[in-house]
């Protein structure tokens, strides 16, 4: 049934696209079946199912038709939602501006208090952040205590990480092979050893800088080593090769890497970059883009690459669109 859902929902998007400077693009809208056009997050489950968050309601797509979920009792906490993971149990977490809930994916009943079950595998304290790793596990962060809930092993085990305050807000938490990485709302990065779990390194190089107002640090590092440190108004790249650090002007709103490792940049008005890992940063996020590439919207708010080789866009007021580029990188700006 799995392999049927993805492969359904493949070849219907691919059926359905448009050639654009050799890649497949298409929008889905408010006139297709999303229940808003502001999309904040997309996710696809273990069963092939499309997970959109939007500013109103969460939407499940299954290539032919949506689904929508909206706030109540017994529903989802609130309509706007922010983040979607699972993890290895058939939970479909939930991040609104309430908090964390989950889906159990066998029959779609929400739990909005997902405390007692947090406190059944040992985190009685109020997560302040929770993510999920490549296995399914997952980590969970209060204070200066960081969690890892193995649901394979039914085993939770937690760490004290230094060098992270108990006031300072959690903002990322991002797993690599040589490093876990918190981010915090004061800008410091900190660097965790996933063998030994203590704190490898404490970067302070962001709390030098004026305090921006939006303090949700997000992090991202390519495969040549290169780190993107962003807000939805400040940004910076790391260099850990040469340790150079620069600030850049783009209002960055998320990153990812697709299945060739190419990173994709969702900027607010800048459009999206693409860029190659080795090559120089800079250059591409200053070059000039064509005012003829395809309009998506004048903010692309996230990105989400699939196990199919599609890359999905959320944008603010324009839908969801995904583009399907088995080999062209390019640009898109607003005319």
């Amino acid at each position: 049934m799995k392999r049927l859902l993805s492969s359904i929902v493949s070849v219907l998007l691919l059926f359905l696209c448009t050639s654009v400077d050799g890649a497949e693009f298409r929008q889905l809208t408010i006139n297709d079946g999303l229940s808003d056009n502001s999309i904040y997050v997309v996710f696809k489950d273990s069963r092939g199912f499309l997970w959109i968050g939007t500013h109103v309601g969460l939407n499940r797509y299954d290539g032919f038709r949506f689904k929508h979920f909206f706030e109540g009792p017994d529903a989802i906490p609130d309509n706007s939602i922010n983040s979607i993971f699972e993890d290895s149990a058939g939970h479909l977490w939930i991040h609104t501006p309430l908090g964390y809930s989950y889906m159990d994916l066998s029959d779609e009943r929400v739990v909005q208090d997902p405390s007692p079950w947090l406190a059944s595998h040992g985190i009685t304290e109020r997560i302040k952040i929770m993510k999920v790793d490549a296995h399914g596990d997952i980590w969970a962060m209060h204070g200066s205590t960081l969690y890892k809930v193995d649901l394979r092993a039914d085993k939770t085990e937690s760490w004290t990480i230094e060098g992270k305050p108990a006031d300072t807000k959690p903002t990322d938490l991002v797993f690599s092979e040589d490093e876990i990485t918190i981010c915090c709302s004061d800008g410091r990065i900190i660097r965790i050893d996933p063998v030994t779990m203590k704190t490898a390194s404490v970067e302070t190089h962001i709390t030098l800088h004026p305090d921006p107002q939006d303090t949700n640090y997000r992090f991202f590092k390519d495969s040549a080593g290169l780190e993107i440190i962003y807000t939805g108004e400040v940004s910076w790249t790391h260099d850990t090769v040469t340790g150079e650090w620069k600030s850049h002007r783009l209002l960055i709103r998320d990153v990812a890497a697709d299945a060739s490792g190419r990173v994709w940049v969702a900027t607010d008005h800048d459009g999206l970059l693409v860029y190659t890992p080795g090559e120089d940063v800079a250059d591409v996020f200053g070059r000039e883009r064509s005012s003829d590439t395809p309009f998506l919207g004048e903010c692309i708010q996230c990105l989400y690459s699939d196990n199919n080789g599609v890359m999905w866009l959320g944008t603010y007021k324009s839908g969801l669109s995904f583009i399907y580029d088995g080999k062209n990188t390019f640009a898109l700006t607003p005319p």
